[in-house]
């Protein structure tokens, strides 16, 4: 039986299976988290849909974890992913403090599998906030970010920013849709 890694050969070419396995060896074993705030629907949802196999056909012991919200959590965060992105978007304060209980919640039920893994991918800004809620990390904590911030409505980024700021590392699809933040910041293009 073929696993999905292998069934890429024939588009990516057997060479470049073979270079991953050789890359994602000395990552074999290690636990990776990826969080986000759905499981289906949206790119993000994509991407981990084949990421997550992918990383465990390569003998990464890697699971996809999604916070569980309520109508004003996704109320605010669909406020704060327009303002991200320019539009001049205020979000109330009993909004952000249902956005900052929801991701305590989840990050208390999530905390013993987050503070154990090896590397945590917190995707977009709605968990953002676990970092901080997981006080006891052993691992690199990353902040992946699907959007384009490179022009926010900046009281939202000013309030985001105090979240991300404290990760290991960022990752943004472009160099143009990043924000300077205090710890190294990559570029990986999305893909599925």
């Amino acid at each position: 039986m073929t696993n999905l890694l292998e069934s890429y050969a024939d588009i990516a070419g057997q060479d470049v299976i073979n270079h991953l396995r050789q890359l994602s060896e000395p990552l074999r074993g290690m636990k990776v988290v990826h969080v986000n705030s759905t499981r289906i629907g949206g790119g993000v949802a994509e991407i981990l849909g084949k990421l997550v196999p992918l990383m465990q056909d390569l003998s990464i012991d890697t699971s996809w974890e999604v916070l569980e919200g309520n109508e004003e959590f996704y109320q605010c965060t669909k406020g704060m992913h327009n303002a991200l992105q320019g539009n001049h978007t205020q979000i109330a304060d009993h909004l952000l403090g249902t956005y900052e209980q929801v991701n305590r919640d989840n990050a208390e039920r999530l905390r013993d599998k987050l503070e154990d893994a090896d590397f945590v991918f917190i995707h977009d800004p709605q968990p953002a906030p676990f970092l901080l809620n997981c006080p006891n990390r052993r691992g690199k904590w990353i902040w992946r970010c699907h959007i384009d911030v490179s022009r926010p409505f900046r009281p939202v980024w000013k309030y985001l920013r105090r979240f991300v700021r404290e990760y290991d590392a960022s990752i943004f699809s472009l160099a143009g849709f990043a924000q300077t933040l205090p710890h190294p910041q990559y570029i990986i293009p999305p893909s599925i």
